[in-house]
């Protein structure tokens, strides 16, 4: 099963690793960001990482996957406000 799904990411672009990080981080935000921000939360990850899926490119995936992953303990954390800021950040850093 571990060698299949090596095999599988090894054959997939870029583009479609960054959007399977992308369900990852709206499923954990689903499961553990609880309350009234958690829509929106889920929205800025949409709009904000969204576009970034389309245009990665294989030598920035290192660097997006380091970025989704501190994203995920920060949901995994249910610190809102810091997630929060951190995708909305991306709007104007980029990744």
């Amino acid at each position: 099963m571990e060698n299949e799904a090596a095999a599988i990411i090894a054959k997939s672009s870029p583009q479609q690793i960054a959007t399977g990080e992308l369900v990852v981080l709206k499923n954990t935000i689903k499961k553990f960001c609880k309350g009234p921000m958690r829509s929106e939360l889920m929205k800025l990850a949409n709009s904000e990482l969204g576009g970034i899926c389309s245009k990665i490119t294989a030598e920035r995936m290192p660097v997006y996957q380091a970025k989704i992953t501190h994203l995920k303990e920060l949901a995994k954390c249910n610190n809102q406000l810091r997630l929060r800021d951190e995708l909305r950040e991306i709007r104007s850093t980029g990744i």
